[in-house]
This record gives structure tokens, C-alpha cells and sequence, in this order.
């Protein structure tokens, strides 16, 4: 909307004011005023919007913009439509739009009107009854104009693009484009190379029927495969209808619009034969682009993916628009992108950015560090619990199945109250690489992906250590008895509490040991379990301790014998000198013989970080051995970094959009007033209406931005229109 109230001023059209009843402008200086009759709202069921005006002549004219396909099947003349000059926009990546108008007569105009005030005021249905009324008169236009609009990719699009494939994510990019511009944007957007074998699922009047392309596409995507050939698939909406109706068997192109978004009854696609069809041909193919998609549809594909495809992948949908809230809370996460769409889909998401290129840094710097961090604290908290039962585990048999425990109640039921402070930090602030290694390394976005961090193979691991380290301090503590008998301190209660202290320098051993990022906030964590322990044996269990005289009488002066006996801080020393050889042993034994590919993922990582000696000149100074230097993550960021259209197709020229002001209209010349009042018209209408609707956001005051994994449903071209973006990697695939 935006840029069309822009062209319209550059082309002699100037906005003056508006009220509730009539609109104010100047054509060359020319004042002109226009009584609004009534609005036909833009949806995305319907893809087109209308007003009805009355002009300064005194004729009550509907001036409707749309979708072409939605406009063609209501043209009185179909075979004047201009299908050549929509696929021409189409192929150089620009969103079109068609417009139209149609003079009422005044009897015609007070019949529809009457129904129309009927249908504004009904209580149920009030929706449906306007769509119904609208419909009666938006036929038999004449098509004037047709606009064609460069939305530009943002900056860093297609390195994103880029970074996510090499992280091994599947991107489905789902837009209510048209085919061809949909397959444009694709290739500006590195989303489909020339290399791929591309194939195309449409329904054809006179060519196969869709068992027969699925078919087809079935034999080419396990060919392409065996071949190491990547193959893309681009879907039409038409063709997803008929490949799974929606829960009513019928179309599912139902409209979304305001509160029913957040309310809307889930659907459930059906897994039938031919919808598994279709998602097996997806699953082997590198990109899937679904085109001419409405809001629901979106949301339905996500969960067709989701129920659909074994191991069950993890989701993540992104856009900008309101027609995305539907596909952004269908997936398990939602990213919503603030811009000039409205804030609809950032308020239904899980994250929020400012800008599609910031979707890099989410996933693989803060989704690698945050998977991480999560595998350790989860790690560390089944291990040091594993730790103190089997050393209660092995004290049953020492005190001859006396059922007693080595450790005392209160004592024990601290253990984890003591040691939360070490791994929380850990698991909040430690990171295993840098920001830059993360981002310059997509493949340790693997690591997460495919769950190499924790798996049953890594618990068993977990347990086996936990077992070693238990025996240390058994054995340990256990040789060391003799000295505090020797000291007085062989007590029950007395001996306990100094192998739960052991254990305890053992156990904020280990969280350190796990640690590989250490600030202040790490250091202070360390220290603050220690005196938090102090604090529980000082205050509590001390002579002079204010609690254990009068309510743990079997516990007073514990801590004084503890901390005078020398045995003690000997055994508290050793023990964690003993678990590190042994951790330090295993960690060499398994990263020299026995790595997996999370370790050497992230060893490649760090390796890279650090500076490069210089190599020696080449005598020759060959610029081919210069080329085999250069590292191949170089040479792809300098392919990605061209312009955003440089190419349609492979070979094609691309024009920019100031290169169509001086082309040749489509229209007659007597034609060219009345299209520049449709534009003018619709286009200052549009932004008025959604000042007013809570639903539509913020207005677009210029082009907009188009976002590469973009989900369009409203008129495929309509820039002011509600539209919005999303794809939704497969997590695990």
C-alpha cells in the first residue's frame, strides 16, 4: 500500500484529507472529491479488496484490486486479460496486482446497499454475510491496470540462507506468491540453484493428474538421491487441496482473521496414501516451496510435517505478518519478525528480531550454546545424584545390611540444595565456542540437530563415570578410616559427615571441570556453594552452634572434629587430584581413538579460531594455487554475496522496478486516468482502513521488505495487504 500511494504522488495523484464520507485529492493541481459508499474489506480467503464511490460526475463506481487469478474469473472480457504482462513481472521477481472497476446503477446500488447494511449489522456470521454480499457485485470488471512492485531482500538474506542449509536444516518456504514469482525469489534468494532438479506439482487442466506427477516425482527424487543430485520441489495450493482436503473433506482455504487466530479449533490432516506420497518426495528433496498458500494452509503443512514425518522433526516457523500466526503457533517454535506487517505474529511467537538475518545468530550461536548447556546440567544433575546413592549403595554391604545410611538425614537433604549454585552458572553462562566459530562453523548446529550430546549412549557413559568416581572416594575414605580413628573422629555421624563433605569437593570439582567458560558470576557460584556449606556445618553442627544442642543433640560438635582432624583436609584434597587424572585420562583416550562427531565438530571449531601460520609464497604466484587456499566457507559467503535480484533464471536478465516507470502501458491511453484513480483510490483507502483496524498494525509507509522464507497469503502481490513469512526447518531431519 505503501508504494502505491508513493507512485501515485510521483505520477500527479496527492492526498488532501479524509473523512468518515469522502476523500479529498488533486490530480495535477485539479481538486477532486470522491463520497466513500462502502468497503469491501481484503481477506485472505477472498485475495481481493473493493470500494464503492461516488466520483465528482456524479457515477457510483466499484474500483476492486486482487489477486490475478481472483480477478480473471471476474473479468467481463477473460480474453483481454494481461497474462502475458503478469508472467513477464512474475519471472523478473515482482509482486503484481490487477485492477478493476465497474459502474453501478443507482437502482442496482441502493438494492446491494440495502443488503449490505443488513449484513454489517448482523450478529451471527457477520463475516460470511459480507463476503456473500460483496461477491454479488464484484463481477463483470474491467480490468484498467495492472501494478508490479519490487519488494527488496533485507540485507544479509541470502548469507543466512546460506549458513542455515550448511547447518544441515531443511527449509520449506511457504508464500501466497504465484509460481513463477515464487521460483524467482527462490533462486535471488540462493533457496534453488540452477544445479537443482526442480520439480514442479501443479494441477493441469490438460496434462497429468497429480497420481501421476507424485508418481513421477517419486521415481526422480530416489533417482536424484542415489545420484548425490539435490532435488527441490515447488507445490501450488491448488495441488495441496486435492492431496489432503481439510478435517471437512473440502477446500482449506478458510479464512484467519482477527481474534479467531488466537482461537482457531486445530486441524488435522489425515495421513493417507497420497498425502504420504507427498511427504516422502518432500523428505528427499533439499527445498520444498509451497506457493499460492492461504494462512490456514500454512499452519496445516507445518502440521502435516510434524505428524507426518518419522523420526518426528522439530519445527520452527518465522514471519512477519498477521497471516502467519496461525503457521507460527502450529510449530513447536515460532519466530516473529518486526517490521512495517504489524506486530501480530512477534506477539504469538516464542523469540522475536528485528530482521530475518538475525535468525543466523538465534540458531546456531544460541541454539548451539543453549543445547549444550542444557546437556550438561542435565548430565551433571543425574550424575552427582548417581554418585551419593551408589556410595549409600556401597555402604549397605560394608555395614552388613544394616539398613543404616552413611549419611545423616538432615545432612543428605542438603546435597542438592548445596550444590545448585556451579551448575546453574554453567548451564546460564558457558560456551563451549565463540559467537564467531559458532556462526563461522554451521555444522556444529549438527551437534544439536541430531541429539549427539544426549542420547542413551551418553548416559550409560554418564553412569560408568559416576561409578568410577564413587569408587575413588570409597576407596579414599575408607583407607583413611584408620586416621580418624587414630584422631578421635571415627564416629558414625562424625566419619559420615566427613565423606558428604568429600563428596562435595568432588562434586564442585566436576561442575568446574565441565565449565569452559569462566567469568566472575562462575567464579562466585563456586565459592558461594563452599560457604554455603560452611555456613550449614559452622552454624549448625558446630560446639557452638545454635540448633544442634537442642534439636540434632547426635550431631553437636560434628563439625569441630571434622575440621581439626589433618586426615580430612588430606582426603579433601586427593580425591578431587584423583577424579581429575581419571577424567582428564578418559577425555585423551576418547578424543585421540574413539571421537564422535560432535567432539570433532567442535575440535575443527576452535582449531579455526586460532591464526593460521603464513604460508610461503608461491614462486610462480599462481593465481590457481592462491584458489586452493582459500577456504571453501570464503568462496560460498562471496557467491552469496551478490545483489538480491541479480538473476531471474539461470541467464536471465533482471531489470530493477524505476526501469518499468518509462515502459509501455497495457492499457489504452484513455484507460490511464481511470487506473491511476483506481490506483490513487484503493491505495489511500487501504491505509485509512487499517489506521482504523486494530488487526491490520501499523501501516506500511513504503516498500516493504520481502523476507526469503516468506509465507504470502493474501493477493500474492498486494505489498499493504497482511502478508508474512515463514519456513519451519525440520529439526532432526
Amino acid at each position: 500500500e505503501g508504494a502505491l500511494v508513493e507512485a501515485v504522488v510521483d505520477l500527479g495523484w496527492t492526498f488532501v484529507s479524509r473523512t468518515a464520507h469522502a476523500l479529498s485529492v488533486e490530480v495535477d493541481g485539479v481538486p477532486r472529491t470522491y463520497k466513500l459508499l462502502a468497503l469491501n474489506a481484503f481477506t485472505s480467503a477472498r485475495k481481493r479488496q473493493s470500494v464503492l464511490v461516488e466520483n465528482p460526475n456524479g457515477q457510483i463506481v466499484l474500483l476492486v484490486k486482487g489477486a490475478d487469478d481472483i480477478m480473471s474469473a471476474r473479468a467481463a472480457q477473460p480474453g483481454a486479460f494481461p497474462h502475458d504482462h503478469l508472467q513477464e513481472f512474475a519471472r523478473e521477481g515482482l509482486r503484481t496486482l490487477v485492477l478493476g472497476r465497474r459502474v453501478l446503477r443507482p437502482d442496482e446500488f441502493e438494492s446491494w446497499r440495502t443488503e449490505y447494511l443488513a449484513a454489517q449489522t448482523a450478529m451471527t456470521n457477520r463475516e460470511e454475510a459480507l463476503a456473500a454480499a460483496a461477491e454479488k457485485i464484484e463481477h463483470g470488471l474491467e480490468i484498467v491496470g495492472v501494478s508490479a512492485i519490487e519488494d527488496k531482500l533485507q540485507v544479509g538474506v541470502q548469507q543466512t540462507i546460506v549458513r542455515i542449509r550448511e547447518a544441515g536444516i531443511k527449509l520449506w518456504v511457504l508464500t501466497g506468491d504465484k509460481l513463477e514469482t515464487a521460483r524467482n525469489i527462490g533462486f535471488s534468494t540462493r533457496v534453488l540453484s540452477s544445479e537443482m532438479d526442480i520439480m514442479v506439482l501443479d494441477v493441469y487442466r490438460d496434462g497429468p493428474t497429480l497420481p501421476e506427477q507424485l508418481a513421477e516425482m517419486e521415481s526422480r527424487s530416489r533417482a536424484a538421491a542415489e545420484a548425490g543430485t539435490v532435488a527441490a520441489l515447488i507445490v501450488t495450493g491448488q495441488a495441496l487441496e486435492q492431496i489432503s482436503a481439510g478435517p471437512a473433506g473440502g477446500a482449506v482455504q478458510a479464512e484467519v482473521s482477527g481474534k479467531s487466530r488466537l482461537r482457531r479449533k486445530k486441524t488435522k490432516y489425515v495421513i493417507t496414501a497420497r498425502t504420504q506420497q507427498f511427504l516422502d518426495v518432500a523428505e528427499r528433496c533439499s527445498v520444498v516451496i509451497a506457493c499460492r498458500v492461504a494462512p490456514l494452509q500454512k499452519s496445516e503443512l507445518v502440521h502435516l510435517v510434524r505428524s507426518g514425518v518419522r523420526p518426528s522433526p522439530v519445527t520452527l516457523a518465522i514471519g512477519d505478518g498477521a497471516n502467519d500466526v496461525p503457521m507460527i503457533q502450529e510449530a513447536q517454535v515460532g519466530v516473529g519478525i518486526s517490521g512495517r506487517e504489524g506486530r501480530q505474529a512477534v506477539n504469538s511467537a516464542d523469540f522475536s528480531i528485528a530482521q530475518f538475518r538475525y535468525l543466523e545468530r538465534l540458531l546456531l550461536v544460541h541454539g548451539t550454546w543453549n543445547y549444550r548447556r542444557a546437556c550438561k546440567f542435565v548430565l551433571y544433575s543425574f550424575w552427582k545424584n548417581a554418585v551419593l546413592v551408589l556410595l549409600m549403595f556401597y555402604y549397605t554391604f560394608i555395614s552388613g545390611f544394616a539398613g543404616t545410611s552413611l549419611f545423616e538425614d538432615m545432612v543428605r537433604a542438603s546435597y542438592n540444595f548445596v550444590l545448585a549454585a556451579p551448575i546453574i552458572a554453567t548451564g546460564i553462562f558457558d560456551k563451549d565456542v565463540s559467537a564467531e566459530a559458532a556462526q563461522r562453523n554451521p555444522t556444529l548446529y549438527d551437534i544439536g540437530r541430531l541429539g549427539l550430546d544426549l542420547n542413551p549412549g551418553k548416559l550409560v557413559e554418564m553412569l560408568l563415570s559416576a561409578c568410577v568416581h564413587s569408587i575413588i572416594i570409597l576407596c579414599v575414605m575408607a583407607y583413611a578410616y584408620p586416621g580418624f580413628a587414630n584422631e578421635g573422629a571415627d564416629d558414625y555421624y562424625t566419619y559420615g559427615t566427613a565423606v558428604f563433605t568429600v563428596l562435595i569437593v568432588a562434586m564442585n570439582y566436576r561442575a568446574g571441570f565441565m565449565t569452559r567458560t569462566w567469568n566472575w558470576l562462575s567464579i562466585v557460584a563456586q565459592l558461594f556453594s563452599y560457604v554455603l556449606y560452611g555456613v550449614l556445618i559452622l552454624m549448625i553442627y558446630s560446639s557452638w552452634g545454635f540448633v544442634t544442642e537442642t534439636f540434632q543433640p547426635w550431631m553437636y560438635g560434628v563439625a569441630a572434629k571434622i575440621l581439626s582432624t589433618w586426615i580430612f583436609w588430606l582426603c579433601a584434597v586427593i580425591v578431587p587430584l584423583l577424579a581429575m587424572v581419571v577424567d582428564i585420562f578418559k577425555t585423551y583416550l576418547v578424543m585421540e581413538f574413539f571421537p564422535d562427531r560432535g567432539q570433532l565438530s567442535r575440535e575443527q571449531a576452535v582449531l579455526r579460531e586460532r591464526p593460521f601460520e603464513e604460508e610461503e609464497e608461491d614462486p610462480n604466484g599462481s593465481a590457481a594455487s592462491a584458489a586452493k587456499a582459500r577456504p571453501k566457507q570464503a568462496e560460498l559467503m562471496e557467491a552469496a554475496s551478490v545483489s538480491s535480484f541479480d538473476f531471474a533464471h539461470p541467464g536471465d536478465e533482471v531489470r530493477p522496478a524505476s526501469a518499468f516507470v518509462s515502459r509501455r502501458g497495457i492499457c489504452d491511453t484513455t484507460c490511464v486516468d481511470t487506473a491511476l484513480e483506481a490506483f490513487s483510490l484503493q491505495s489511500l483507502q487501504s491505509q485509512h482502513s487499517r489506521r482504523r483496524s486494530v488487526s491490520h498494525g501499523t501501516p506500511a509507509s513504503g516498500a516493504s521488505q520481502r523476507l526469503p522464507a516468506e509465507v504470502d497469503a493474501d493477493c500474492s502481490s498486494d505489498s499493504g495487504d497482511e502478508r508474512g513469512g515463514g519456513a519451519h526447518p525440520g529439526g532432526n531431519r
